[in-house]
């Protein structure tokens, strides 16, 4: 496609809402080769010849060179880099050698683990003795037992290690004696809770192993983080080195920020919502035939843009129409294999999807991809980024901000989204909750004395502790060695991408047939009853929500709208943690009851025609144990406040909605992970306090890094409040779509109030209450 003609067609076009507020262009890269390992099987350089592989890339041939010494490695270049080859490489070559050994590939999705499947089938070709096989829930059962006792590969995600392979270890008995490598494909987005849960299922997997008397090698890949090294050792338990210099070539890419929101001066000129100048270029680059891939941020916005992108189509060119689908987890098997196939052969033009398609899956050459709305981390912008211009040619990035405070904040600050912003990747295997749920598991498995445990489990929290807890509750006994309770399925209860279980299956209420599926993190979200349920763009309305069954209950409408939930929040603290200054108020790292309200939700008329209206309803609450970062005020400065004829209440929640705003660029999390809570008197520190709160079960780590990180995240509240050229707040700043109390009171300017007091930056008066410090105490030590 030509870029530049696309830009500046839409540059030009005063019709289309918004303005180009930034564009910037990466160079190619020229490639840096070295010879193929004279030591390769014949069948394989034979099948490197076939596929056209005369030589290789700097980095393959160093990934080679550590599997060859027995080390572990972490391959972190770009997209369409030749990471594959990395790993595949040694572990064919040694299946080749000892045609016994085995070797075990897990990738996050069930999808990229059957692209990689045939793939390595390509590159083997039709004679080759070894046999590469897919094993995951849509695997038949008549199957299975064939690849446990014949594949030499096994592809396979790490849901399916926890749930089926572990927990009947005894029937994988030989594939695990004869382990010798552990492929670990995008290691990136093993972070939060997934890779939390992941660090202990990849323990328990090397426990097994020794069991049976292997010592796997673990070969890795990963997106471009800043941690690599440190986030594979913390995953698998074991040191591996990285592999940064990238020796692939890269064509030219454009990448453009279009800001929906942002006036151009022009007479005339209108403001707009991603969404919809997302319908409107994608219609436009599907009618100008430009393959191109659209990623959301959710199940329902990817729904959302199908129908408005397809019904811009109909009105234009209807054929068009049909050449669009929307892609995401919740669809069933069949939905997702046939929509990867029509992709991958061109049959589809676009396809708009979650970050279900962020990953390495071959769907085709394609020119340009549309991300709408910050993904979660400038690692997985880049990732989308890198799913286009794979036959290098140029293409086209095009980042369209949401208007949100982070959203916004990036758009007026584009240097942040730079390759070199990356951030670092986290897991905490310490969490006691997923330590509890993994260490039950692994009893069931195989039972374990103290020092196993200790051995296994290193540097994974308070062990002895929560193994005490689970004895005492009944789920352990302990006998010569730690035993899991009779008649319990641990495995069955512990979902590896939620803190709360496994997910809610939706059921059509007049046929019970399945038609998706929610993590159950996000059900009160899209599953509270009367909401509107999304897809492939098929409206459902929400029946019934049994959460002991964990099922939903839908039937299908037109209704021209859709729904967002309403939740209110308030946090008790259990037990300070630590406590530090900050200005003329405190921070405190602390243990928390959070206690979560679906309080209602709102109806969004379609297209914007009508007005928005709320609902009440009334649902038990979530109760949960966590941990959270409280900014602490005395009364002093609530009287400064009102004194400056400032809404005390609202400041203190502008602040709030900022800081749960840009909380995500600050530490690798999602929207949904965090909690905010703002009151003019807590019952702990007896004063005004804004609280933000990890919205998982014991935490993992985000309020930690808020904590530690505290200077930073009140840089990026400023930045966020006095830059938005609004004069009142508006959702580019301090307004929030869920707010539970429909964003009153908010006061702009009196957020900015309080981030000068937490700067130490407010007049005298307003310390009048001072912060009581113990001259004999550390200013930060824990109480």
């Amino acid at each position: 496609m030509n870029v530049r003609a696309f830009l500046d067609d839409v540059g030009g076009n005063r019709d289309l809402p918004g303005t180009l507020a930034a564009t910037w262009r990466t160079p190619p890269r020229a490639a840096d080769y070295v010879p193929i390992a004279e030591d390769l099987p014949p069948e394989l350089l034979t099948a490197l010849r076939r596929l056209g592989v005369e030589r290789l890339y700097s980095h393959q041939g160093r990934a080679w060179e550590l599997a060859r010494a027995g080390e572990h490695f972490v391959v972190v270049t770009g997209t369409a880099s030749g990471k594959t080859l990395c790993y595949n490489l040694p572990v064919l070559s040694r299946l080749l050698e000892r045609r016994t050994a085995r070797a075990l590939y897990l990738y996050p999705t069930k999808a990229l683990a059957h692209d990689q499947a045939r793939q390595m089938e390509r590159l083997l070709g039709d004679h080759s003795p070894l046999r590469v096989a897919s094993y995951d829930g849509d695997t038949p059962h008549s199957e299975r037992s064939a690849v446990r006792r014949h594949a030499h590969v096994v592809m396979t995600n790490p849901d399916m290690l926890h749930l089926a392979v572990l927990p009947n270890h005894k029937l994988w008995a030989e594939f695990l004696s004869n382990l010798e490598y552990v492929v670990v494909d995008e290691l990136h987005t093993y972070h939060g809770i997934f890779g939390s849960n992941v660090a202990h299922v990849f323990r328990r997997l090397r426990r097994i192993c020794e069991s049976y008397g292997s010592h796997p090698l673990f070969a890795a890949s990963s997106a471009t983080v800043a941690n690599p090294e440190e986030l594979a050792t913390d995953l698998v338990g074991v040191r591996f080195r990285a592999i940064d210099e990238d020796g692939s070539p890269g064509a030219g890419k454009t990448i453009a920020v279009w800001n929906p929101v942002l006036m151009r001066d022009e007479p005339g000129h209108t403001i707009g919502t991603a969404a919809g100048v997302a319908a409107r270029l994608l219609a436009k680059l599907v009618q100008s035939k430009v393959r191109t891939i659209a990623f959301v941020q959710s199940r329902q916005g990817a729904e959302t843009l199908l129908l408005r992108a397809q019904g811009l189509l109909r009105s234009r060119a209807a054929h068009a129409a049909d050449s669009i689908l929307a892609y995401r987890g919740g669809y069933l098997p069949e939905e997702r294999r046939d929509i990867e196939r029509r992709l991958a052969d061109g049959e589809l033009l676009a396809v708009i999807s979650t970050s279900a398609l962020e990953l390495g899956i071959d769907i085709g050459g394609l020119d340009a991809c549309l991300t709408v709305g910050y993904p979660g981390t400038v690692a997985s912008l880049w990732q989308q980024a890198g799913r286009v211009g794979r036959a290098g040619r140029d293409s086209l990035f095009l980042f369209i901000p949401q208007e949100s405070t982070l959203d916004q904040y990036l758009a007026r600050h584009p240097e942040q989204l730079g390759a070199e912003s990356v951030e670092r990747a986290a897991a905490d295997p310490g969490n006691r909750f997923i330590l509890g749920a993994h260490l039950l598991c692994a009893a069931k498995e195989l039972p374990f004395t103290d020092q196993e445990a200790a051995a296994t489990w290193e540097g994974c929290g308070e062990l002895q502790q929560v193994l005490a807890l689970l004895a005492d509750a009944g789920y352990l006994e302990r006998r010569s060695r730690w035993f899991c309770a009779p008649g319990l399925e641990p495995a069955r209860d512990v979902s590896l991408r939620s803190s709360t279980g496994r997910a809610y299956e939706v059921t059509r209420a007049d046929t019970s047939a399945l038609v998706g599926t929610v993590d159950a993190a996000t059900a009160l979200v899209y599953l509270h009853p009367e909401a509107v349920y999304l897809h492939q763009g098929q409206k459902y309305l929400v029946t019934d929500l049994d959460k002991e069954k964990r099922q939903a209950l839908v039937e299908p409408t037109d209704v021209p709208y859709t729904t967002m939930p309403r939740l209110l929040a308030e946090a008790e603290v259990a037990e300070e943690l630590a406590q530090r200054d900050a200005g003329h108020a405190r921070a405190l790292y602390a243990e928390m009851v959070l206690t979560t309200r679906l309080i209602g939700y709102s109806v969004l008329p379609d297209y914007g025609r009508g007005e928005r209206r709320d609902v009440e309803l009334e649902l038990e609450p979530e109760v949960m144990e966590t941990a959270g970062v409280i900014f602490a005020f005395d009364a002093a400065h609530r009287g400064w406040l009102e004194d400056r004829k400032r809404d005390a209440l609202g400041a203190l929640h502008a602040f709030e909605h900022a800081a749960v705003g840009v909380m995500p660029l600050l530490c690798s999390c999602g929207r949904h992970d965090v909690m905010g809570y703002s009151v003019l008197l807590d019952g702990h520190t007896g004063g005004p306090v804004v609280c933000l709160a990890d919205n998982h079960p014991g935490g993992v780590g985000i309020a930690e890094a808020v904590f530690e990180r505290r200077g930073q995240l009140l840089e990026m509240i400023g930045r966020a409040i006095s830059e938005c050229p609004c004069d009142d707040g508006c959702p580019g700043c301090v307004q929030q779509a869920s707010c539970g109390s429909d964003n009153r009171p908010l006061d702009k300017a009196g957020a900015l109030d309080v981030l000068a007091l937490c700067l130490g930056q407010a007049p005298e008066p307003a310390c009048a209450g001072g912060v009581d410090q113990n001259p004999d105490e550390e200013p930060g030590q824990s109480k």
